[in-house]
């Protein structure tokens, strides 16, 4: 094992794959070199560098992330090390490494290379060449039967596959059928974005409609809008910007109408997610439309329905949806564990051969349980193995099969709904329109699209 002072994690091993037919002896009686021995059985003294973002999850994705080194490492004699990018670089970690891969240096692979570059929008990286495209090497294509071919989609730039994400989250929202009766809600039309959008515009309507409970912070409004996200605003081949389109103004007008009728306190009982005890008694007092489930998708959201659903009435029904936002109507989903390789690295194959061992179905299944897995299998061995230790009805199950089982697109600009927010907030309190709001929005965006 080799130390190093800037490690977080000692070593990560490589190199589970073998190729077909390697452990056949060569022809002709010839002995094998030392490079086939070692494509043979385990690959030799070859060391991966992991670069992590400094603000990776430290509760699910950091210790997830040395369960599998672990396990890894007993396959391979092969060393990953995983390094804080922030501890490598200090401050300006971003640009340095940067630099660093331009000049045609830097690790081997990124976890999570969006948040390594703090990067408001990690197409902007995609495009500088700096990632390798592992399309050919793992061969996903035409294997929609195993993986989520849409999630998997999101970390192409042009035909390339520069990323892949591995693990990711959704939110869904939870109320209970005899609440939406009682407001009018039909949740089956809720299957489109505007669906969802016409029946909670009637709902807020009528006389009788609770505070809708269903964000924890004003900015996520912003999550109702597919003509922000697909089909984007931002053209990054062009490099054009266009916040003209008839349906970005229609959900800030909701949004301005929404804040208006139920201001949002950052104390206020709407401003919060409340906890799943507390949720299941907001829904049943009708204080709540809906309650949002945290960003998870996982079994920490299979956890939450358990609670909400032993805390309601005995012939109540709990419902489960998540809005499709997408231009084909999947459902959009966030980046919570992805991958990308360095183009100029030296360990280009091992690196592959990780990233097929966290493609498998061992790590799929079986790890990195508090979000979805890309692995299609690895959704109902999530609910498999919370229903070894408690019971939701096949109802309620069937609700999450149908929103894991229609997801699409990854949202890897984690900054891009704040900063929305807070160019449009002064339209939304009033205090100016709308059109110089939107102009502010279409400048700034415009200069970040052409740096």
């Amino acid at each position: 094992m080799k130390s190093s002072k800037l490690r977080i994690l000692s070593i990560l091993m490589v190199g589970v794959i073998t190729l077909a037919g390697c452990s056949s002896a060569p022809p002709n009686g010839e002995k094998q070199t030392t490079e086939q021995q070692v494509t043979a059985g385990k690959r030799d003294d070859t060391t991966l560098t992991v670069y992590i973002p400094s603000w990776m999850d430290r509760t699910y994705l950091l210790p997830g992330l040395k369960t599998v080194a672990f396990e890894y490492e007993s396959r391979t004699n092969a060393d990953i090390d995983l390094i804080d990018l922030y501890t490598q670089y200090e401050p300006e970690s971003a640009k340095k490494l940067s630099v660093e891969l331009m000049s045609g240096k830097g690790p081997d692979i990124m976890i999570n290379p969006g948040q390594c570059f703090s990067t408001l929008d990690v197409h902007k990286v995609m495009a500088s060449g700096v990632f390798a495209d592992l399309g050919p090497l793992l061969e996903l294509e035409g294997k929609g039967d195993r993986y989520f071919t849409k999630v998997l989609a999101s970390g192409k730039y042009g035909d390339e596959q520069l990323i892949v994400p591995l693990f990711f989250s959704i939110r869904c929202f939870v109320s209970t059928r005899d609440v939406l009766e009682k407001n009018h809600f039909d949740i089956n039309q809720c299957g489109t974005y505007d669906g969802f959008l016409n029946e909670l515009g009637g709902c807020l309507n009528s006389a009788t409609a609770p505070p809708p409970l269903i964000y924890e912070q004003r900015c996520q409004f912003l999550y109702l809008s597919d003509s922000i996200y697909d089909p984007p605003v931002i053209d990054y081949n062009n490099r054009t910007v266009d916040f003209s389109r008839p349906g970005v103004r229609e959900t800030y007008e909701f949004t301005k109408d929404l804040m208006e009728r139920y201001p949002l306190s950052p104390y206020g009982e709407n401003y919060r997610t409340p906890e799943a005890e507390d949720g299941a008694g907001i829904l049943k007092s009708g204080k709540a439309l809906f309650l949002a489930n945290d960003e998870c998708g996982g079994f920490g959201t299979l956890n939450s329905l358990y609670h909400i659903n032993i805390r309601i009435e005995e012939n109540d029904q709990l419902v489960m949806t998540a809005l499709r936002r997408a231009s084909d109507n999947s459902v959009i989903t966030y980046d919570k564990f992805s991958i990308a390789v360095n183009r100029n690295s030296r360990n280009l194959e091992a690196a592959t051969e990780f990233i097929e061992y966290l493609l498998s179905d061992t790590v799929q299944c079986n790890h990195f349980q508090a979000h979805l897995p890309v692995y299609k299998q690895g959704v109902e061995a999530r609910i498999q193995s919370f229903l070894a230790i408690s019971d939701l009805p096949e109802s309620i199950l069937n609700d999450y099969r149908s929103v894991a089982n229609d997801v699409g697109s990854v949202q890897f600009n984690f900054q891009f709904p704040a900063m929305m927010y807070e160019l449009m907030e002064p339209y939304y309190l009033g205090k100016e329109s709308y059109e110089s709001c939107i102009s502010k929005v279409q400048n700034r965006f415009s200069i970040f699209v052409d740096e």
